[in-house]
C-alpha cells in the first residue's frame, strides 16, 4: 500500500471518530437536556400541588375558623321564624292572603348585595302591596353567599337579624330599614348597634318587642335557619337579587314592569303563564 493511500485512509478513520464522538456528545447534552427538563416539570407539578393543598388546608382552616366564630353565642334552643312558608326554608308574607290558584313569588337578597338595596327600596311596598290583596304569593329567601366573597359576616348577622324580625310578624319593616342603612361600600357592614337596637327601632319595635328581638339576635336563635335558607338556593339561581316565579326564573324590566303595582302584577302573570 502506498503512503499516501494509508495517509488518506489514517484521516478518514481519524474524521469518522471525531464525527461519532461529537454525535455521542450531542447524543448525551441532548439526554441531558431532557432530564432536566423532567426534573423541572417535576419540581413544578410538586409545588403546584404544594400550593393547591396549602390554598385547600387554608380555605378548610377559614372556613373551621369562620364556622367556630359564628357558633360563639349561639343558643342550644334554635328557632324557627313562625311565618316559615311549607317548604320549610323561606319567609313567607301574609300567609294568611295565600291563594293557591295565585303565583308563588321567592324573592332572593342578599344584605350586602347593593343591587338588592335598589330593588328593596323600590319594590317593598308593591310587594307587600300585591301580598296583602292576595294577589301573589309572596316569600323570601335570605342569602349570605356574599360572605364569603367578601370575607365577613355582616351578611349572616343581617339573615339572623331578619329572621328574628320575621318570628315577631317584622320582617319587611326590619329588612328595608337594614337597606336603607346600607353602607355605601360592600364589605363594611353593620355595627352590632344597628342590627339589634337602630335598625328594629327604626322598624317599629318598642318595648318588649324589642327586647324579645334582642333576645333573638343576641343568642343567634334563626342562625339554623339562616343556614337553611343559604343551602336550599335553587340551581336556576345565579345572582341576586333574583325573583323565582312557580319555580322559573323571572326576567323583568326594571323600567317598565316595576313602575307601578299595577305593571309589577302584570309582569308576574306573564312570567308565571311563559
Amino acid at each position: 500500500m502506498s503512503k499516501n493511500k494509508k495517509n488518506h485512509q489514517q484521516k478518514a478513520t481519524g474524521v469518522s471518530r471525531r464525527e461519532l464522538l461529537r454525535a455521542q456528545q450531542a447524543a448525551e447534552a441532548e439526554k441531558a437536556k431532557r432530564q432536566k427538563v423532567v426534573v423541572v416539570a417535576v419540581i413544578v407539578l410538586a409545588l403546584a400541588v404544594l400550593v393547591t393543598l396549602g390554598v385547600i388546608l387554608f380555605n378548610n382552616w377559614n372556613d373551621s375558623k369562620k364556622e367556630q366564630a359564628r357558633g360563639e353565642g349561639v343558643t342550644s334552643s334554635q328557632i324557627t321564624p313562625k311565618n316559615v312558608s311549607d317548604n320549610g326554608h323561606t319567609i313567607a308574607f301574609a300567609k294568611d292572603a295565600w291563594k293557591s290558584d295565585k303565583p308563588r313569588v321567592t324573592v332572593f337578597m342578599d344584605p350586602q348585595c347593593p343591587g338588592c338595596a335598589v330593588h328593596e327600596k323600590m319594590l317593598s311596598s308593591k310587594w307587600q302591596e300585591l301580598g296583602k290583596n292576595g294577589d301573589i304569593r309572596l316569600e323570601y329567601q335570605m342569602l349570605h353567599g356574599l360572605d364569603r366573597m367578601l370575607g365577613t359576616e355582616y351578611s349572616l348577622q343581617g339573615v339572623i337579624g331578619m329572621s328574628c324580625a320575621a318570628n315577631l310578624d317584622s320582617f319587611p319593616s326590619y329588612a328595608l330599614e337594614l337597606y336603607n342603612q346600607q353602607p355605601e361600600h360592600e364589605g363594611d357592614g353593620w355595627t352590632p348597634e344597628q342590627l339589634r337596637e337602630i335598625i328594629p327601632t327604626a322598624a317599629g319595635m318598642t318595648g318588649d318587642k324589642l327586647t324579645e328581638f334582642q333576645n333573638c339576635y343576641d343568642n343567634k336563635a334563626t342562625q339554623d335557619f339562616a343556614m337553611k335558607m343559604q343551602e336550599n338556593i335553587p340551581s336556576i339561581l345565579k345572582a341576586t337579587p333574583s325573583y323565582v316565579i312557580d319555580g322559573k326564573l323571572a326576567e323583568f324590566d326594571p323600567t317598565k314592569d316595576f313602575a307601578s303595582t299595577e305593571s309589577l302584577l302584570a309582569a308576574i302573570n306573564r312570567e308565571a303563564n311563559k
